[in-house]
């Protein structure tokens, strides 16, 4: 498997892996000098609706569910092939799967920066954006190499 086809793969998987890491922090203060500290919500958690699923009203994981359903569509892209399964020539079909997810890492980024003063956005969001990037960043060099 070649280094990009790995950084594809990486990519997409660091944002699989941000599913579940903090998307928004609240920060409870800090009563007389001390850190009260706060509380981490990652994209599973089916007490917060984050962007699309307060967009549709929905009480269901749905931002972290399409997630990893474009990572997963964006890593059977890259390996379909090479398991000799037939997969269909989607041209630049793994940075179709990255792009859906930055622009939902975006659109969580936004919607948690405008919560509130208390609220931080996590981990999370950050390696959603990071990991499309480098899945989108791979394939379209890959991609080129192959011409």
């Amino acid at each position: 498997m070649a280094p990009l086809e790995l950084g594809i793969l990486g990519g997409l998987l660091l944002a699989i892996i941000g599913t579940f890491l903090g998307w928004a922090k609240l920060s409870l203060g800090s009563f007389g000098g001390i850190d009260a500290g706060g509380i981490s919500i990652n994209g599973w958690n089916g007490d917060a609706r984050f962007q699309l699923a307060d967009w549709l009203s929905l009480d269901v994981p749905l931002d972290a569910i399409l997630v990893v359903l474009a990572a997963v569509f964006g890593a059977f892209m890259v390996l379909a092939p090479k398991l000799g399964k037939a997969a269909s020539a989607i041209p630049f079909g793994s940075a179709i799967a990255g792009g859906i997810v930055v622009i939902l890492g975006v659109l969580n980024y936004l919607f948690v920066s405008d919560l509130g003063i208390a609220v931080d956005v996590g981990l999370g969001l950050y390696l959603l954006i990071v990991g499309g990037g480098i899945a989108i960043a791979c394939t379209f060099i890959n991609e080129q190499k192959k011409v």
